[in-house]
């Protein structure tokens, strides 16, 4: 994605220093890149990767007491 939105950049700025538009070049992929790591993350919540997984090894089922 960064490679379409850099031209938009280019356009739109194009009085403006040069590093101001790898600068926002650059945190517009970081900034994408992280939200695509969040997203794996967060999709699966069994997967035991993330640190909000649910980790099923803690929880502990009692048997029913047995009926007389």
């Amino acid at each position: 994605m960064p490679f379409i939105f850099t031209p938009n950049l280019v356009y739109n700025l194009h009085d403006d220093p040069r590093w101001l538009i790898y600068l926002l070049s650059a945190i517009n992929g970081f900034v994408l890149m992280f939200l695509y790591n969040l997203q794996a993350l967060l999709e699966n919540p069994f997967g035991q990767m993330g640190l909000d997984d649910i980790k099923l090894s803690e929880f502990e089922f009692a048997d029913p007491a047995p009926s007389p």
